[in-house]
């Protein structure tokens, strides 16, 4: 580890070599023995060595000790199993994890506290203290909530130099950790075992929308019926498929395409998936991350990187596909997309600041994939914005969950408050952006009624006004009259006193 700051308290460097310490042990536990070493030779610290050496040849075999580390096997619950993923990772984690400042406020609130994300900051000063303080609060997160690790593969993902250890992991949780139901599909063109997430949101919080809130909206159980799941089954295998075949055209085109050209075209659609394409060297693999902005109703990338590149092979293939998703979107209705996910491959959970929710003041049962499509699609959304859609969820409103990268969040929120009067015909109730309401035609509603109460208020002050100033008015004119004749007699007067006057005189 590098060289720890000396300005800092005394209480912080004993936290610092302690993290430093433990994930050194998490990643090989024969490093306990050589630690234990060190700490003998100092005579404050000698007991706890001692102690530390005897309890390490009690638990640890001898022939264990000299035999190589392997990568501990995921067991017990979920847990348990993405600790121990966590865990067999270290190492790479450690070497590969160079913006830990960065990485700890993308993860600040949904995965750790704001206790921990000071201390990362406060720590920054040494890249490997800070990286150290934030690995803990990670493995800490996970262990209270192994769905915490999805959100941990997200934001790996996000940095060239963290995103093949993200997918790496990613990986290994899906292999050992109960997220998926066992349904058959077609990848890559042969039929295999491809996991159907059941809910890959981290927690009620980092969902779009949780429990309470779904009630706010009418949502209620729903059961699915087999024939629905075996039509998305059907479209999963034939979306499979033709990608299958659609990387092959890509293949057989190899030796005149120049796959840093497709890579730069890809970033510039899809900025968010440069750190993952960075270390891609196959045309093969470089379509498998483009298959992560497509789902089973979409495949817009692939047919524009197709068109781009003239592979005409490709073309049919994908045009057939994309008339087929229309029929299967004009005729499922939403109330029929209960739990299912249209991603067309295993997805960790979205960050919640960039998940957006639309919710429609629609009929479910009148309400088909397709009308979701086309109002989107009236925006502009997809291709501006980079939004994907999720997951569409009824109840007595249409709740359709979106994907946004955060760099465009800020562009769709502007989109979608100036076209507001156009999607509030069409029934928008609500729009949110993370944890943030942007929209709500409720709230819209009540500061109507706020304002035309105090229109009302207004009025009737406006017309006590009236009220009093003509009554003002009658007085002062009846005043006005008043000192009129006053004037007048008092004219009078004074005539009448001049005559008197001159009376005398004469």
């Amino acid at each position: 580890m590098e060289r720890i700051d000396q300005r800092r308290s005394l209480d912080d460097k004993k936290t610092t070599l302690l993290t430093a310490m433990q994930e050194t042990v998490s990643s090989d536990y024969r490093k306990l023995k050589d630690i234990a070493t060190v700490l003998s030779d100092v005579e404050e610290t000698r007991a706890v060595a001692n102690k530390m050496m005897a309890k390490y040849v009690e638990k640890i075999p001898q022939e264990d000790d000299g035999t190589a580390v392997q990568p501990q096997e995921a067991v017990g619950g979920n847990e348990d199993r993405a600790s121990d993923i966590l865990r067999n990772n270290y190492s790479a984690l450690s070497q590969s994890i160079t913006e830990p400042v960065r990485i700890a406020k993308l993860l600040h609130e949904e995965v750790i506290p704001d206790e921990a994300l000071s201390c990362v900051i406060s720590t920054r000063s040494t890249i490997s203290d800070s990286r150290a303080v934030l690995l803990k609060a990670v493995r800490d997160a996970v262990h209270s909530n192994y769905k915490h690790l999805e959100l941990f593969v997200t934001v790996l993902r996000k940095f060239s130099e963290t995103a093949r250890i993200g997918d790496t992991i990613f990986e290994e949780y899906r292999k050992h950790c109960d997220c998926y139901d066992d349904d058959d599909d077609v990848e890559d063109g042969v039929a295999k075992h491809l996991p159907i997430e059941k809910s890959m949101s981290t927690s009620s919080e980092s969902s779009s929308l949780d429990d309470g809130e779904m009630n706010k909206h009418g949502d209620h159980k729903i059961l699915f019926s087999r024939s629905m799941k075996k039509e998305f089954k059907r479209m999963r295998m034939k979306f499979g498929s033709t990608f299958y075949q659609v990387q092959r055209s890509f293949s057989n085109r190899k030796d005149i395409l120049i796959i840093d050209d497709v890579k730069e075209l890809i970033i510039h659609w899809f900025p968010d998936l440069a750190s993952e394409l960075s270390y891609k060297k196959t045309i093969g693999d470089v379509l498998n991350v483009v298959k992560r902005k497509c789902n089973i109703i979409d495949l817009h990338p692939l047919e524009n990187l197709a068109s781009e590149f003239n592979i005409d092979d490709a073309k049919p293939v994908i045009k057939s596909y994309k008339e087929e998703a229309k029929d299967f979107c004009k005729s499922i209705s939403v109330n029929l997309c209960l739990d299912e996910k249209l991603q067309a491959v295993a997805t960790p959970s979205r960050l919640l600041c960039e998940t957006v929710v639309f919710v429609f003041n629609w009929d479910p049962d009148e309400t088909t994939l397709q009308d979701i499509n086309d109002v989107l699609d009236e925006l502009e959304l997809l291709d501006k914005c980079r939004i994907q859609i999720d997951k569409v969820g009824p109840g007595k409103s249409v709740i359709v969950t979106c994907y946004c990268p955060a760099e465009y969040t800020g562009l769709l929120k502007s989109i979608v408050l100036e076209k507001i009067d156009m999607l509030r015909r069409e029934g928008l109730k609500e729009f949110i952006i993370g944890k943030d309401t942007v929209w709500d035609a409720q709230d819209l509603l009540v500061q109507i009624n706020d304002l035309k109460t105090a229109l009302r208020d207004r009025d009737e002050k406006i017309k006590a006004a009236e009220t009093d100033l003509a009554r003002f008015k009658e007085l002062s004119e009846n005043r006005l009259k008043k000192i009129e004749t006053l004037e007048i007699n008092l004219e009078e007067s004074r005539h009448i006193n001049g005559m008197i006057y001159s009376f005398k005189v004469y």
